[in-house]
């Protein structure tokens, strides 16, 4: 693994893109704040698929930070890679939570007096149990359950449940390694297969989610264990490598209604983007890029506080039934800054945190420069 660079600054940039992609997905969701977008709205309404993309990545992450790792270092590395993800991903998903509980019952306010977005639906009757089952990450078993409360961590729950195939996953890929790949491929491959035949849509929040992420996983992972044939790539063919992806991309969303078929493109993007090389490396190498990587984790588990706290100011400011296309962009703007501030905040005060405690824990192994990667990669 010489080769490979412990820090990929265009995949952690490319995560704080997609969080705000998926964000802006749940923004033009609600009534109040849809942008007349035209012919290009599928651009926007299908920002859920870049919830994928969090998956392919983070196949390809911890591919590369754990596999070697947990297929030599048995049940005392197992239960290491468990802790450091628990650790990784609990906190903030139960601030998140405690946050949007905690403005659900101040409120106390209901589906209409906020707009009418479907996913208030939950606060007219919040279900304790539902909260529950998103308490501990066991949602993605309930479809009713993960459309409540905080939706977006239903995809948080679908990867808990990967990280517990991950060491057996990591021990058979390191005794044949040849085949491994090929193996995750021709796994991904039939469940894509399977989905495309079955739904047009990828946007699935029941408990066929788990396979989507296990799809997703695994085409990461194998185009990970594949890098020697694109890393080292010159900067000319990555550029077109990384257009072709998102010319391909856009293809999709905006001329086929079979989300599946943006799946290979998301997988050309990430290993184009592997390298840190091309158009999208001197993009995305900026310094605002790389602090949206950082934070998109928080980005992505407090779009629904701030929606709900949102929609609750804009209903008192702004309560007609129709507001102007400025004016929507304008508060969509707002909204997108305080977000941004917001997942700062948290990411100062609850993530970083949490790092440290899992670094300084004396029963875990120091970490390792590609570890630290893992350590702020999102899970979405």
């Amino acid at each position: 693994m010489s080769n490979e660079r412990r820090y990929l600054a265009t995949h952690n940039a490319l995560r704080g893109f997609a969080a705000l992609a998926v964000f802006a997905y749940h923004l033009q969701l609600d009534p109040l704040h849809p942008l007349p977008l035209g012919s290009f709205a599928p651009l926007i309404d299908r920002g859920y698929l870049w919830v994928d993309f969090f998956f392919l990545l983070s196949g390809y992450v911890l591919s590369m930070c754990y596999f070697d790792r947990l297929a030599d270092g048995g049940l005392t590395a197992a239960a290491t890679f468990l802790r450091a993800r628990i650790a990784r991903i609990v906190p903030m998903h139960l601030a998140a939570l405690t946050l949007l509980v905690a403005l659900v019952f101040m409120l106390r306010s209901n589906q209409s007096a906020l707009g009418g977005a479907r996913f208030w639906a939950f606060i007219n009757a919040p279900r304790l149990d539902y909260l529950a089952l998103q308490t501990v990450l066991l949602q993605v078993w309930n479809y009713r359950a993960a459309v409540s409360w905080n939706v977006p961590s239903w995809s948080i729950s679908a990867e808990m449940h990967i990280y517990l195939l991950l060491p057996a996953l990591a021990w058979t890929a390191a005794r044949r390694p040849r085949l491994a790949p090929w193996g995750m491929l021709a796994a991904s491959t039939l469940i894509y297969a399977y989905i495309l035949a079955e739904r047009p849509r990828l946007d699935i929040l029941d408990p066929l989610a788990i396979l989507r992420c296990l799809a997703g996983f695994l085409l990461g992972a194998a185009i990970q264990r594949w890098r020697g044939f694109y890393l080292g790539t010159t900067e000319r063919r990555a550029t077109l490598t990384q257009l072709t992806a998102l010319a391909g991309l856009v293809a999709v969303l905006l001329g086929s209604r079979q989300d599946v078929l943006s799946i290979p493109f998301f997988a050309l993007l990430l290993a184009a983007t592997a390298d840190d090389r091309g158009i999208l490396a001197i993009i995305f190498s900026a310094r605002a890029w790389q602090a949206l990587g950082r934070i998109s984790y928080s980005i992505y588990l407090l779009n629904f506080p701030l929606l709900l706290a949102g929609d609750a100011a804009w209903m008192v400011v702004y309560p007609t039934a129709t507001t102007p296309g400025l004016v929507r962009v304008a508060g969509d703007a707002i909204f997108a800054g305080a977000l941004i501030a917001l997942a700062q905040l948290t990411f100062w005060a609850i993530e970083t945190p949490a790092r440290r405690m899992l670094r300084s824990a004396p029963s875990a192994a120091e970490l390792s420069p590609s570890e630290r990667l893992a350590a702020v990669d999102p899970a979405p």
